[in-house]
């Protein structure tokens, strides 16, 4: 986009930094791409987080995408990220019948 001079409307925000948790079968092809891409400084893997450290990060974030497709934590994860007022969203969480 080019600016012509005229002031935006929108308030200036910082460019994300998404945290990536969990030790998924695409974490490495994950790492990689993030590598390949130049946002190794703005992009943050971690294997674990505690629930305490959790809840004590979930303030600093604007959004939640849970990606898990299992029945893991059954969502938990989602619903302490709206009790914080967060936008939220995974991969469809209804069954999906056969063709």
């Amino acid at each position: 986009m080019h600016d012509h001079g005229h002031r935006s409307s929108r308030p200036h925000r910082p460019a994300p930094h998404p945290h990536r948790v969990g030790k998924g079968p695409l974490r490495e092809h994950l790492q990689q791409r993030v590598v390949e891409l130049g946002l190794r400084e703005r992009v943050r893997f971690e294997r674990h987080m505690s629930r305490a450290d959790l809840w004590s990060r979930l303030p600093r974030f604007e959004a939640v995408v849970f990606t898990t497709k299992g029945l893991e934590a059954f969502g938990l994860v989602l619903i302490e990220a709206q009790a914080h007022g967060l936008l939220s969203g995974s991969p469809s969480s209804t069954p999906r019948s056969p063709a």
